[in-house]
């Protein structure tokens, strides 16, 4: 479904307008792993969109003759669910900062060749060479210094091994972020001083860390997600329990204004229909290059 580029006005009904005004000024968002604790809402929120983004990721990359991996920022598993299913590789090593994210992988993990620790990307806890290639899905732009954690996978990845990212647009073919941010922004329009996704990726971002790091036979490419929605609620009840940014500006509103983002969101996901599907896309960044 193509997102209209705006959404009609929602008029706020007469005994609503005293509520108008945000009792807070809007916050930066908080700080990551803050927002993150809970697997279960990450997972239900974006676990869906990683698993069918991973299966694309793969894809590009093309794994060959690989007896090891390691997922740097693994989160609840997900890529690294996807590479057990779908390939035979006998190793597969998941590492994220977050503990609960660690806990949830391992405890739905069934298969022996999965292991998950805990540790951070840019001090990784493996020797030199240790793996065949390295990854990182939906985790780069999280990375409190990019650099150093891809001076990181590049040591522990062999000479002549793969080292892949892949991240979301940070542009309009994100919708997922696009429809909520901008449909906020519809309601109250501070929220787009708010607004910031300049940490995701865009055409070549990437590609120059890669080519910084002194990677060789370097590739990037955009990846297209799309996802289905069987209603209104199959989008919205995962939202609400999730850990994004526009949940932290959407708490600081007034009940009244709650009320209106959502009905304006469904009008606009549903292009003013009262229910049934929709579809989202999602774009997202990868690239690939190889240890000299």
């Amino acid at each position: 479904m193509a997102i209209p580029s705006s959404i009609n006005s929602v008029q706020l009904l007469p005994a609503d307008r005293s509520e108008s005004v945000p009792t807070k000024p809007f916050a930066p968002h908080p700080p990551t792993p803050g927002r993150y604790g809970n697997s279960e809402a990450y997972e239900r929120y974006m676990g869906r969109w990683s698993r069918l983004l991973a299966q694309k990721f793969l894809g590009f990359i093309a794994l060959e003759s690989v007896n090891s991996v390691l997922d740097v920022g693994a989160g609840t598993g997900a890529l690294t669910t996807v590479l057990a299913k779908d390939t035979d590789i006998p190793r597969i090593v998941g590492i994220d900062p977050i503990e609960a994210f660690v806990h949830a992988a391992r405890r739905d993990s069934g298969d022996r060749r999965l292991r998950f620790d805990v540790g951070h990307a840019g001090d990784l806890p493996y020797p030199d060479d240790a793996f065949d290639a390295t990854l990182a899905q939906l985790s780069f732009h999280h990375f409190p210094d990019p650099d150093a954690a891809l001076r990181q996978m590049q040591r522990v990845t062999r000479s002549g091994g793969l080292v892949a990212a892949c991240d979301w647009d940070a542009g309009p073919s994100m919708e997922l972020f696009y429809v909520l941010w901008d449909t906020l922004a519809e309601i109250y329009p501070p929220a787009l001083d708010a607004k910031n996704l300049r940490s995701y990726a865009g055409p070549g971002r990437l590609q120059n860390h890669w080519r910084a790091a002194g990677l060789k036979h370097i590739e990037e490419t955009a990846l297209v997600v799309p996802l289905a929605f069987a209603d209104f609620d199959d989008f919205w009840t995962p939202f609400v329990g999730s850990p994004s940014s526009v949940l932290v500006q959407l708490a600081r509103l007034s009940p009244a204004l709650r009320r209106n983002f959502r009905a304006a969101l469904k009008k606009r996901l549903l292009s003013g229909k009262n229910e049934g599907p929709f579809t989202l896309h999602a774009r997202a960044w990868a690239v690939r290059g190889t240890v000299p």
